[in-house]
C-alpha cells in the first residue's frame, strides 16, 4: 500500500510540474509576441491562442497517453518515431531559420 501511494503523489506532481511549465510557457509567447501580432493583426494574443491550442491537444495526449498501459505502446515506437523525425525535418526545411507564421493582414 506504500508504494501505491508513493506512485499517486509521484504521478500528480509530475502533472502539476507538467501544468506549471505550459502555463510559463503562454506568458512567454505572449510575452515575445503582443506587440509584432498587435501590428499585424490588431490582436496582442494571436499567436497566444495558438500556442494554447497546441497546449490543450498536448495536454488531452498526456491525460489520453497517461492511462494506456505503456507495454501497448511499445510496437507503436518504431512509427512514431520515424514519423516525428518526417514531420521535424519537412518543417525545418520548409522555413527558412527564425521565421514565424505572420499573422493574418487587418481588415480594413
Amino acid at each position: 500500500m506504500r508504494r501505491r501511494a508513493s506512485t499517486h503523489l509521484e504521478y500528480h506532481l509530475l502533472v502539476l510540474v507538467t501544468l506549471a511549465l505550459v502555463a510559463f510557457g503562454l506568458v512567454m509567447v505572449y510575452s515575445a509576441s503582443s506587440a509584432r501580432a498587435l501590428l499585424g493583426a490588431d490582436d496582442p494574443a494571436y499567436y497566444l491562442k495558438r500556442q494554447a491550442l497546441y497546449a490543450v491537444a498536448g495536454l488531452v495526449a498526456l491525460v489520453l497517453l497517461s492511462r494506456t498501459d505503456y507495454r501497448r505502446l511499445r510496437h507503436a515506437a518504431g512509427p512514431l518515431l520515424l514519423a516525428s523525425n518526417v514531420s521535424t525535418r519537412r518543417r525545418s526545411s520548409s522555413s527558412p531559420s527564425g521565421t514565424t507564421t505572420a499573422p493574418p493582414p487587418r481588415s480594413k
